[in-house]
């Protein structure tokens, strides 16, 4: 499930197995083929043009060039169909992550693609299953993998960090980069370049007052405090500090799948099935309680329109929005 807002305002709701429609003027509209209504979506992003990406799991890849639907896929030279990611650099170039052929980097400008074709024997990627992509303050490219741990790419040499599961990435103002893994908790990695090698290496876990040591989503807000949601609630890392939010101080569930912050600052976050919505003002946990009753299923994205109304993508209850009241 992912949302998006484009460049004039309209609402992009990519899902499970339901395709993507927009929402534009209270209309929805399902643009291109009809046929394509059953994709699953798994990431948007939107480029310095406006135009918006998508990856999908099994039918490769698609950008929305004004009214213009294009698609690559494997029938058009494309290196693979199943996608689990979709990334834009700070110089237009767009990483796609696979759950088989690594990482498909397509360079600005050019009319070709460039498969990296990162697999260990050639070039140096540890595992070719990529779940998560992130560019680091010194250019860098990150990718979480699927027992391969994280790679950070600098455009000629990898480096491995850790050999389990990375579900999510995160880097704080300072360059240091936060890895969210599935058994052994957070990797603080700090190092002061683009070098391949690192000043610091720290591991937190349930000992260091992380709730548990399965992080499923990670955050970083603008007061530089990092976030990151697990089975078992969340944890937050401020300075030296940590704290946690978790049901006993009024989270209305333990599994947190997302994290987002509004522009009020405010923060949502997503629980799993049948523990809804919850947001936190600094202070206090509130429940949604009138938005809570109308669903059952996990929350895996929140988005925010330019209205400040909030956009719920649940796992199979479609798409909920919030305006305070109703």
């Amino acid at each position: 499930m992912a949302i998006i807002e484009d460049k004039n305002g309209g609402i992009w709701v990519g899902s499970e197995g339901n395709g993507f429609v927009k929402f534009e003027n209270n209309n929805m509209m399902i643009p291109g083929d009809k046929n394509l209504s059953k994709m699953i979506i798994t990431e948007m992003t939107k480029d310095a043009k406006g135009d918006i990406w998508f990856s999908t799991y099994g039918n490769g890849l698609f950008k929305m060039e004004g009214n213009t639907l294009v698609r690559y896929s494997e029938k058009n030279g494309f290196s693979s169909d199943l996608l689990t990611s979709v990334k834009i650099d700070d110089s237009g170039n767009i990483w796609v992550g696979s759950d088989e052929k690594g990482v498909i980097k397509i360079e600005t400008g050019k009319s070709c693609f460039y498969n990296l074709k990162l697999i260990n024997s050639a070039r140096g990627l540890s595992n070719d299953n990529v779940y998560s992509i992130v560019q680091d303050k010194y250019g860098s490219m990150w990718f979480g993998t699927n027992r391969g741990g994280a790679n950070k790419y600098n455009g000629d040499k990898f480096l491995q960090i850790y050999d389990g599961n990375v579900f999510s990435i995160t880097e704080d103002k300072n360059g240091a980069v936060w890895l969210g893994t599935n058994e052994e908790g957070i990797i603080k990695l700090v190092s002061d370049s683009s070098k391949t090698v690192w000043d610091k290496m720290s591991t937190i876990t349930t000992s260091h007052g992380l709730p548990n040591n399965k992080v499923l989503c990670s955050y970083t807000d603008k007061m530089d405090r990092k976030w990151f949601g697990t089975n078992d609630g969340l944890c937050i890392i401020a300075g030296n500090t940590i704290s946690t939010l978790n049901n006993e101080n009024g989270l209305c569930g333990k599994k947190v799948l997302t994290i987002f912050e509004d522009r009020k600052g405010l923060f949502w976050f997503g629980m799993g099935e049948g523990e809804g919505i919850a947001s936190f003002d600094g202070e206090k946990i509130t429940c949604i309680k009138e938005l809570n009753k109308e669903f059952q299923s996990a929350i895996f994205t929140i988005a925010e329109d330019k209205t400040g109304r909030i956009w719920i993508g649940t796992e199979s209850d479609g798409i909920v929005i919030w305006d305070g009241v109703h």
